[in-house]
């Protein structure tokens, strides 16, 4: 109804206009084959977006943004065999979500677990409400 609050406030159009780089895909001129290549990039005055892709369709890339109070955050990532991948994870939950010491003590002791080769699982020791990790089994779901 129309006494309900908004979810979302769209953010008035600000007539700014932004330059948009893009480098399109190569194509094969004898088969007519088109590759995973391309390139785009465009920047704003409070968001930015980069990003490339090669012939087999790994993707580096980059994107940025300024919080209503502000704060600068730039994003960069990687996307292929291996998956999305986020480059600067920690930089950037560190700079969103600064926690406490006993936070800092945990993550700075499951980097170097991570770094040694060892599964890394998190969770809070003496805690009334602490649980034991459970192991993650992927389950097929048929669509309906």
């Amino acid at each position: 109804s129309s006494a309900e609050a908004a979810l979302a406030k769209a953010k008035p159009y600000t007539g700014e206009t932004v330059e948009v780089n893009y480098v399109w895909p190569n194509v094969d001129a004898a088969s007519m084959v088109q590759d995973s290549s391309y390139s785009y990039g465009y920047t704003g005055s409070d968001k930015a977006q980069n990003e490339e892709s090669d012939a087999s369709g790994n993707v580096k890339g980059s994107y940025s943004f300024k919080t209503a109070e502000g704060q600068d955050f730039e994003v960069k990532y990687s996307s292929g065999v291996g998956g999305f991948v986020v480059e600067n994870l920690e930089e950037l939950l560190a700079k969103s979500n600064p926690q406490s010491a006993e936070y800092a003590a945990v993550v700075a002791e499951q980097a170097a677990l991570a770094s040694s080769g060892h599964s890394v699982v998190a969770t809070r020791g003496n805690s009334v409400d602490a649980h034991e990790a459970e192991t993650y089994v992927h389950e097929e779901i048929a669509a309906e």
